[in-house]
Order: structure tokens, then C-alpha cells, then sequence
């Protein structure tokens, strides 16, 4: 039950937030989001999931 809940509010979205990024850059993501089958919004979310949670690693 308390995993449960931890999974819950780690996966609860509740706010929004706007962004202005490059034509350039959007398609960029959204090609790559597209090569996992997911969405570019949900792409742009687990990058800075886990850019915050120090799990984003630099790739030569």
C-alpha cells in the first residue's frame, strides 16, 4: 500500500509549465520521442525527472 502511494505521487501531475524552445530543438524532441513511442510531452517530463534526480547521464 505505501509503494503504491509513492508510485502515485511520484507519477501525479499537477502543474503546468510553458517553455519556449527553438522550431530546431521541438522537432529534435519530438523525432526522438517518436523513436520510443512516446509522446514528446511525456519525453520532455522523464528528461527532467531525471535531470532532477541526478540520473541523467552526458553521452558522447
Amino acid at each position: 500500500m505505501l509503494l503504491e502511494e509513492a508510485a502515485g505521487n511520484t507519477l501525479m501531475k499537477d502543474k503546468r509549465i510553458n517553455i519556449r524552445i527553438s522550431s530546431r530543438n521541438l522537432t529534435r524532441i519530438q523525432k526522438r520521442a517518436a523513436k520510443e513511442c512516446i509522446t514528446y510531452q511525456t519525453s520532455k517530463s522523464s528528461t527532467l525527472h531525471k535531470f532532477i534526480t541526478g540520473k541523467l547521464k552526458e553521452t558522447a
